[in-house]
């Protein structure tokens, strides 16, 4: 509509009529409060919550539609306190939820669950579980079903998180003083259960992360040449690199990627960054496809409307395009399915071992801690995180003939 409003933007979303924004702060004579508007086609505001009687002091970090457009889940430090608001189609509150043993370290995270209820991440920086993220799942009328702690290490930055399929993926930081923050990405499945963590593999820090099809799009920053560039990074399903791609414009240095990617119903996506040139502060989004280029002279053979040859019909490979080198083929993770009873191993389907069980990736401490053990032997230090992918194992012992065959 052209006219201004005195706020920060706390997240957008499509809906019914046009756009649903939250306004993550803004200025009254009174402080600093929330809103929430929904706008039509022409920018007409059709609802808003609060209402302007109604100030709710705090910062709105994180807005997410629920199942089948049946409402929103507004999530932030409100009131003092990180908690979600359940608000329906028609912006009228339903319930209210505080997290608890949460506060907001960075930014704060939302995903639908499918069935009208929402998980919510946030950071703590205090108390006993100082340095974690905490996840919390609240039930469709507002109650809180499980709450769990996930630590990497190091004080949680909090960036994003998304629904990837049945399994929900968390991107954040791993702040360690006097080092820079590890890229922290952690997945669980409905109920809590840790799928795969991945700790300090992308030498980025995360900004925001979203699901693309069978992939991850995690923008963040990068300095390159000396000039700081957006950065996105497509990962597999257990959050493995396929393939990076840097963004900029000539003359400017980007600041700060905003947020997570938003992806586009031609399987391309979009991506918002800050920065500034000679002049003023400025804005760069980028469009691109599905393999990260934003021109077809860029994507030279692997063009989107070629994108179906770059398929080798192998379900234990990963098939990416690359601009440079064409269609590009990777093994899929070690356990992944590819049929009833079979798996995934070196980039071939194979029959899943007699009497063998699954065994899920993640990450440990592999050495000694010096800071609680005296005792340290030199081929113990340093401790270090390691990361091991999932596997299929024997479930009992196995002869050297029956392994031979």
């Amino acid at each position: 509509s052209g006219k201004a409003l005195p706020m920060a933007v706390g997240g957008l979303v499509a809906g019914p009529l046009g756009a649903v924004v939250a306004g993550g702060q803004i200025a009254t004579t009174n402080g600093t409060h929330v809103a929430v508007m929904a706008l039509d086609a022409s920018g007409t505001q059709q609802w808003r919550w609060p209402a302007q009687t109604e100030a709710i002091a705090g910062e709105v970090k994180s807005l997410e539609t629920l199942a089948s457009g049946s409402g929103y889940a507004v999530v932030g430090q409100l009131a003092e306190k990180v908690s979600v608001h359940r608000l329906s189609g028609g912006g009228d509150k339903l319930w209210t939820l505080s997290v608890a043993d949460a506060d907001v370290s960075g930014s704060c995270g939302a995903a639908a669950t499918g069935d009208g209820g929402v998980l919510v991440l946030a950071g703590k920086t205090t108390g006993p579980s100082a340095g974690a993220a905490v996840l919390t799942r609240a039930t469709p009328v507002g109650k809180a079903a499980w709450s769990k702690v996930f630590n990497a290490g190091g004080e949680p930055v909090i960036t994003g998180l998304t629904r990837h399929g049945d399994t929900f993926v968390a991107a954040a930081g791993a702040a360690v003083t006097g080092q820079p923050t590890k890229s922290w990405l952690f997945a669980v499945n409905n109920a809590g259960l840790q799928l795969w963590a991945r700790v300090g593999e992308l030498a980025v820090a995360p900004a925001g992360i979203a699901s693309m099809g069978d992939k991850l799009l995690l923008a963040s920053t990068v300095v390159l040449d000396g000039v700081q560039r957006l950065r996105i990074d497509a990962l597999g399903g257990a959050g493995g690199a396929v393939w990076n791609r840097t963004y900029g414009i000539a003359g400017m240095a980007v600041s700060a990627a905003s947020g997570a990617p938003v992806t586009s119903g031609d399987g391309g996506f979009a991506a918002l960054a800050r920065g500034w040139d000679a002049l003023d502060e400025r804005y760069v989004l980028v469009r691109a496809d599905p393999w990260g280029a934003t021109s077809c002279e860029e994507s030279g053979k692997c063009a989107q409307s070629q994108a179906a040859g770059c398929d080798d019909k192998n379900p234990c490979t990963i098939d990416v395009c690359d601009g440079k080198g064409g269609c590009l083929s990777k093994p899929a993770d070690e356990s992944a399915a590819c049929g009833a009873g079979n798996y995934c191993m070196s980039g071939k389907c194979k029959a899943a071992p007699t009497a063998a069980v699954p065994v899920a990736g993640g990450t440990f401490a592999m050495g000694c801690n010096t800071e609680t053990d005296a005792l340290c032997a030199a081929d113990e230090k340093p401790q270090r995180s390691i990361t091991v992918g999932s596997f299929w194992i024997g479930a009992q012992e196995v002869s050297v003939g029956q392994y031979a065959k």
